[in-house]
């Protein structure tokens, strides 16, 4: 074993050139470490010439594609995973780690990969660290496959938490949550700001601007709570002291949804990270409108939205709009970093829009507490640095013991 780089194995559903958040956050948090100690062991084969993680090695288990559970014969084919499916991609998994050999192995449980990572890991020779970047109960999987299955995925992913190495969650409410349940403490790591761009925002001075450009990145999650913004920006417009945009960023199009207005929204689609970094920093806000309703608790509470990230790297205060029990309004009382609404009611989400967004150079007034929060909560370079030295020491242990 390398002290410096122990052989890492990553093992998960998605592939290491797959669309999501995950892998934004593997990659980021890899960053530094050699291709050749990373190896890679999924539930899917990922997608052909998308550029993704660099690896010396990727391991696929039995496809599971015709019995993955939808609405229809949810049940039964939850059954069938987990009967058959599941413990043929545990033995996959287990001849995995004898041919690979890793001296440490990252686990990120989501969906079906949770049964044979539980089976595989716990209790075995190889230390693992756990990172939970969802509960997998979360209301659309619930719809999906059952309340029963969902049940029994996120009671696994539980003990993989419970027993691994070290562990880390995406939001500070997810692991308040973990350690009250489980007993035990993890880290903090999410999709973080990474050096440039704290030194942009350090520098960083106020600028007037001929327009109130509002930035919103990636997919729309909480459709209705989108829909109201919507609506609440378009009835404030005309008391705006300038002219308000609106500008999506991201791979889905907008411009067939029947509130879209392209006399004051534009789509910027999907754009090389450069070109999509310099376009943010042109804007004035970041908008994340998540549910009001807290329909689905598990994911309002205990997910977060990576959008905000960008946001913050491109020097833009945000709009915080959702629940009061939900992790981005909860990050948004404790740190002043824009608008934050949990208003219901439309007459009032747009006194407080109205009252933001009137403000003639709003990085003036929140450019501070952006700041702050970024140094404590969204500091890349110290993330990676603790989830890296998380798998040293789990290696060194492995390493002594053997």
């Amino acid at each position: 074993m390398s002290e410096t780089f122990p052989r890492l194995l990553v093992a998960t559903e998605f592939a290491p050139a797959s669309p999501g958040g995950g892998l934004v956050l593997i990659r980021q948090m890899l960053r530094g470490w050699p291709t050749d100690k990373i190896f890679w062991w999924s539930c899917h084969a990922g997608r052909a010439g998308m550029e993704g993680q660099a690896v010396a090695g990727h391991f696929v288990a039995p496809s599971s594609s015709k019995l993955y559970p939808n609405r229809r014969f949810a049940p039964t084919r939850a059954w069938l995973m987990e009967k058959f499916w599941s413990p043929r991609a545990a033995a996959h998994l287990q001849r995995t780690l004898r041919e690979c050999q890793p001296d440490v192995v990252w686990a990120i449980p989501q969906n079906w990969s949770i049964p044979p990572l539980a089976k595989g890991l716990i209790g075995g020779d190889i230390p693992f660290h756990v990172s939970l970047h969802d509960y997998p109960d979360l209301g659309n999987v619930v719809k999906r496959i059952g309340a029963g299955a969902a049940g029994q995925l996120a009671v696994k992913a539980d003990a993989l938490y419970a027993r691994a190495n070290s562990r880390d969650a995406i939001c500070r409410p997810m692991l308040d949550d973990l350690e009250q349940r489980l007993g035990v403490g993890g880290a903090l790591c999410r999709v973080g700001v990474e050096a440039d761009d704290m030194v942009f925002l350090e520098r960083k001075q106020p600028e007037g601007a001929a327009e109130i450009c509002i930035a919103f990145a990636g997919t729309i999650i909480a459709e209705s709570a989108f829909e109201v913004f919507v609506k609440a920006l378009n009835g404030i417009r005309a008391r705006l002291p300038r002219a308000v945009r609106l500008e999506f960023f991201g791979a889905h199009t907008q411009a067939q949804r029947s509130w879209f207005d392209a006399g004051w929204m534009r789509e910027r689609r999907n754009l090389p990270d450069a070109d999509f970094r310099a376009a943010l920093r042109e804007c004035a806000w970041g908008a994340a409108p998540v549910s009001f309703a807290n329909e689905d608790p598990r994911y309002d509470r205990f997910s977060f939205p990576a959008k905000v990230t960008s946001y913050f790297a491109a020097g833009l205060p945000v709009i915080a709009l959702g629940h009061p029990a939900s992790s981005l309004i909860e990050l948004a009382r404790r740190y002043d970093f824009g608008v934050c609404s949990t208003a219901t009611d439309l007459e009032t989400l747009q006194s407080e829009l109205l009252a933001g967004l009137s403000q003639p150079t709003p990085w003036a007034k929140y450019a501070d507490e952006v700041r702050r929060c970024v140094r404590s909560e969204f500091n890349a370079h110290e993330m990676r640095a603790a989830l890296q030295e998380s798998f040293r020491r789990a290696a060194a242990t492995h390493s002594s013991r053997a």
